[in-house]
């Protein structure tokens, strides 16, 4: 016997429903039904395609950023080892600067505290030559040039004194540190001017250089004695009575022409008395070789001084 399970239409009472048909289902339960019968029923393969495809962009993100930081990590590595050369080399000039002043200094303070009693001028007070004009002497540019061995300038305001005793010792001093600051010039590419200017008295300067060029072309005395002044300006922070050790100046331009420049000096004292300065020049010209050339992660390297103020 077969069970129809439906009933008849009252507008078509010829149709009946199938087997099987449950007489309230609708539409929206067929539907509901068929979309959960294609889950159930769909192959398992696609969803594990769809996880694989997950796990392998996962890894791959993974292993990118994983070479990124190396790549990262070895390139900071190579600029530290880069800088860390270019600071050792810019530190080994820093000091044959110190160590080149401090022999000097402690030449100058040894000679003036024995020299006391010395009263024979040096060879090269023969070659001296007053400007009446302007009233300073120094060693003329045209007996340099017949000299064998190059000397630098060696110069004063007034006439040279060649009866008192501290002229003649300041002048003794000037000739001992020509050849001191010549070698120390010479040695190292670093330095390209050195000079000691007195406080009172006898200065000198090596390589040579006229006190025109000095005082910009202008020859009277009291522009030698304005430069004298002025040249200690820079220093006056430091070269105090309180402290007597080496120091580096802030940037200033050079007198001479050779552009921005900075010095390492030491003053020179005999007990109390302050004798003068013992100074080199750096050319900042020269610095930038330490820095330029650097290429950084979006960065470059500065150089600057103790109170900020940038040289490069």
């Amino acid at each position: 016997m077969r069970i129809l399970s439906g009933f008849r239409d009252s507008n078509d009472k010829n149709r009946v429903h199938k087997p099987g048909r449950s007489c309230f289902s609708s539409g929206t339960m067929d539907s509901s039904s068929n979309s959960l019968r294609h889950r159930l029923l769909s192959p398992p393969g696609d969803r594990a395609l769809l996880f694989s495809m997950f796990i392998l962009a996962v890894c791959a993100f993974l292993l990118f950023y994983y070479e990124y930081r190396r790549e990262r990590i070895r390139t900071l590595q190579s600029l530290e080892v880069s800088f860390n050369e270019r600071l050792d080399a810019l530190d080994r000039c820093l000091y044959v600067a110190k160590d080149h002043v401090a022999l000097m200094q402690d030449w100058a303070q040894s000679f003036w505290k024995n020299a006391s009693g010395t009263s024979r001028p040096p060879a090269l007070a023969a070659l001296l030559q007053y400007n009446s004009e302007g009233n300073y002497y120094e060693i003329p540019m045209g007996k340099v040039k017949n000299l064998k061995d190059p000397i630098g300038n060696v110069f004063g305001l007034g006439h040279p004194a060649k009866d008192q005793a501290d002229y003649v010792r300041e002048l003794n001093l000037a000739a001992g540190l020509m050849p001191l600051l010549r070698a120390t010039t010479a040695d190292a590419e670093l330095f390209f001017q050195g000079y000691f200017f007195s406080a009172s008295g006898v200065s000198c300067i090596y390589p040579y250089l006229s006190v025109s060029d000095l005082v910009g072309g202008k020859t009277h005395g009291e522009n030698l004695k304005a430069l004298v002044s002025g040249f200690f300006e820079p220093h006056a922070a430091f070269s105090s009575g309180i402290a007597r050790g080496g120091y580096w100046t802030g940037i200033y331009s050079d007198r001479g022409g050779h552009g921005p420049v900075v010095t390492y000096a030491v003053p020179v004292y005999s007990g109390d008395r302050y004798l003068g300065l013992l100074g080199i020049d750096v050319s900042v010209a020269y610095l930038r070789r330490y820095v330029t050339g650097f290429k950084g992660l979006g960065g470059r390297l500065i150089m600057a001084g103790r109170h900020g103020n940038m040289f490069i």
